[in-house]
């Protein structure tokens, strides 16, 4: 009877001893039992006798430096405040939650590693400097075998797409400036062009096209793509701000204007942030 007991227990995780344990109880009850028993209570005393951790010894998912949801693949979603990591006023807490976190996807916080670099503690900048250093030089890898393949398969549209994900990823990262950001701008902006011929039926290539070209300032034939654009996608709000970015830059405030009259007129609907953009630009004096 004491036998059953205990295995029911153990079965609904009320005691903390391994399941396993259940076959010496039941080819030794006597024995087993005591075994068990004492195993139980070395457990609870173990777990309630605990002190208080330092703030030494505060592990990244305790609830001062929110929680990292993790998953049991490597592919981990991680939602930790870096920036405040930083500010901890502990080195050795500061290191634990940067190569905690870093290990992950050091690629999401650039930015965290930047500031780190500056940091007085020469082993964390050394750290933050040779991870910014690795994730460059893992971008460029990847785009350089990626131009490889596109040389021997200059029509595989998965090759493509996979090209201007990773290019886009790398302008985006705040690794880039200068001359170097402009080389990879033209390459982003080849791509997107190909991509908007091949598949005139994705709005999302030629508007990231017509953004791409804004940022390098390349107006040449712009306006007709964007007049295009409109033309097939005549009730997209997206569409609409590209074109008012568009006449914006060219300093053309009479063309803003019209745009946001026919939007009113053509009754287009707008999302929650597409109408906070709407009355921003309908309240601006042009």
């Amino acid at each position: 009877m004491v036998c059953l007991v205990i295995c029911i227990l153990i079965k609904k995780k009320i005691m903390h001893t391994q399941e396993s344990m259940l076959v010496v109880l039941f080819c030794i009850p006597l024995f087993g039992t005591l075994m068990i028993c004492a195993y139980e209570y070395y457990e609870r005393k173990n777990k309630f006798g605990k002190d208080e951790i330092s703030v030494e010894k505060l592990k990244i998912e305790d609830i001062k430096y929110q929680s990292i949801i993790t998953k049991d693949n490597s592919n981990a979603d991680i939602a930790v405040p870096l920036e405040e990591a930083m500010l901890v006023n502990d080195t050795k807490t500061q290191r634990r939650l940067m190569m905690d976190v870093l290990q992950y996807k050091p690629q999401e916080y650039v930015h965290v590693l930047q500031r780190a670099r500056l940091s007085e503690d020469s082993e964390l900048s050394h750290y933050a400097t040779t991870t910014m250093m690795q994730i460059q030089s893992d971008y460029e890898l990847r785009i350089h075998d990626l131009e490889a393949l596109m040389d021997n398969h200059p029509n595989d549209k998965k090759l493509m797409k996979e090209y201007r994900k990773v290019l886009n990823e790398y302008m985006k990262s705040g690794l880039l400036s200068g001359s170097v950001q402009k080389v990879y701008q033209v390459k982003l902006r080849d791509i997107l062009k190909r991509l908007m011929e091949e598949n005139p039926e994705k709005m999302r290539y030629t508007l990231e096209y017509i953004e791409c070209c804004l940022e390098e300032q390349e107006y040449d034939g712009l306006e007709e793509i964007i007049n295009a654009a409109k033309e097939r996608w005549p009730e997209e709000e997206l569409v609409y701000q590209r074109i008012v970015d568009y006449y914006w830059r060219r300093a053309e405030g009479d063309k803003i204007r019209e745009v946001l009259r026919e939007i009113q007129d053509k009754n287009i609907y707008l999302s929650h942030e597409g109408r906070k953009w709407f009355d921003f630009w309908n309240d601006r004096e042009m």
